[in-house]
């Protein structure tokens, strides 16, 4: 599974979504699931899935300067035809241009982006449970069969909202030697008359053009014909019989007409579940902590932090978070500003007053609030009491500095989880508290 980061769709609606460009995620799914990223090296090297390639990767470096057989007349504007439910869908002939991210499997045309019940109702069944959750904005692969002929499909989410496999999109498809070992008088097609088991290498430059790169193996040749990015078309053709040997149509690009599902008003169960603490706890991995006069248990809801008279900078948050994502907050109080990442442990979106602030500090040059954490360590203790306090926790120092000292104490499930602690070698000047556990841990 490729893991891809970040910003691609965009929702028509008045809400930000720069979490789409994020490197990290509530997901607790990362190794099954890919987000999509306008800021990852597009020529990042791809596994080959087929049976028949070897296992190493794709010299993305040898791309062409020749470009001229694209189409510039702008965005492709894919739109879904209605249709009874059930039914497949009619998307016309095959179409003679590359870039419609059509392909004709056994007589029926496909076009990609495609909602997952069209594309199953061609008779394809998925190898797995189809009500699974995706998270928004993020992609996965599964395995479909139809018949004796296999493929590997990309299901797209592309809403605000977690949804299951069954209500989200496919937007792509990949078949090659092996998935159609077993099946007998298949036939795929693309545009203009390439067919797999039949085009050559100088059919598919005929057709289509100079590829935007080509990579050649003793193995294969590889032709990748790219519009946009997760737009494209590649084309391996086997150096044992000079013939296709695999296709893969990949357009992962919102559909016109699609309709993004509407934001939660309801205050979620788990923000109304959570209960602020009534003491300070000792144990670090409680995450207790008291910031500006009030007791906090990390991860807490924003709405904790505006009830106790935080105020949240609208023009500098993200007012709207997509389900099981994250949003940047800025909150101020007292003249003192915290700007922090606010998890959505719920499924649907959400407001950011729903989403959980996972981090506190103090001690920056526009924070200066008081905390207290575990032990009540607090700014201006003296080094020896902090140490002294430290006695006997698993924490780090770090005195590598001729200014400043660092002390980590490890708690929590992640190593960016825990306590950091800085000194000027004499107290204690900044305290940075993070706690940010994965959707599922902290769901249950």
């Amino acid at each position: 599974m490729k893991k891809i980061l970040a910003l691609l769709l965009a929702f028509s609606m008045a809400i930000s979504m720069s979490a789409c460009a994020r490197t990290i995620s509530t997901s607790d799914d990362d190794e099954e699931k890919s987000k999509i990223s306008a800021d990852v090296d597009e020529n990042e090297d791809e596994n080959e899935d087929d049976d028949t390639i070897s296992d190493s990767k794709e010299n993305e470096d040898n791309e062409t300067e020749d470009e001229e057989d694209k189409d510039d007349s702008g965005d492709i504007s894919i739109k879904i035809p209605n249709k009874p439910n059930g039914t497949k869908p009619d998307f016309g002939p095959l179409s003679d241009d590359i870039y419609s991210f059509q392909i004709e499997i056994d007589g029926d045309v496909y076009q990609f982006p495609m909602k997952y019940t069209d594309f199953i109702s061609y008779g394809w069944v998925i190898e797995g449970n189809d009500t699974e959750t995706i998270d928004p904005n993020y992609y996965m692969y599964n395995t479909f069969a139809k018949g004796k002929l296999k493929c590997f499909a990309d299901i797209i989410n592309f809403d605000i909202n977690a949804l299951p496999i069954n209500e989200c999109y496919v937007g792509g498809i990949t078949i090659s030697d092996s998935q159609a070992l077993n099946a007998k008088n298949f036939t795929m097609r693309l545009p203009k008359g390439i067919e797999y088991g039949k085009s050559t290498v100088e059919d598919v430059k005929a057709a289509y053009g100079t590829p935007s790169d080509t990579y050649e193996s003793e193995y294969y040749t590889s032709l990748r014909y790219e519009y946009a990015s997760y737009q494209e078309i590649k084309i391996v053709v086997s150096a044992d019989t000079g013939r296709i040997s695999e296709i893969e149509v990949t357009n992962l690009t919102m559909p016109e007409d699609f309709v993004a599902g509407e934001v939660d008003t309801t205050v979620p169960e788990i923000v109304n579940k959570y209960k602020s603490p009534d003491k300070l706890d000792d144990d670090f991995d409680a995450f207790t902590v008291k910031y500006g006069g009030d007791l906090y248990q990390l991860p807490a809801p924003v709405s904790c932090f505006t009830a106790n008279g935080w105020k949240i900078i609208e023009k500098e948050s993200e007012m709207v978070v997509t389900g099981r994502s994250f949003g940047w907050v800025t909150l101020i109080k007292d003249n003192q500003r915290l700007r922090v990442i606010a998890n959505n442990y719920c499924e649907k979106a959400t407001a950011i007053d729903n989403c959980f602030v996972t981090k506190v500090q103090s001690g920056d040059y526009d924070n200066k609030t008081e905390i207290i954490i575990a032990k009540n360590i607090t700014i201006g203790m003296s080094v020896a009491q902090l140490e002294k306090t430290l006695s006997g926790a698993d924490y780090k120092k770090n005195d590598s500095s001729s200014s400043y000292d660092y002390y980590e104490i490890e708690a929590g499930d992640s190593v960016l989880d825990g306590y950091e602690i800085q000194t000027d070698k004499k107290t204690v000047t900044k305290i940075v508290v993070e706690y940010s556990p994965k959707y599922s841990d902290y769901v249950r």
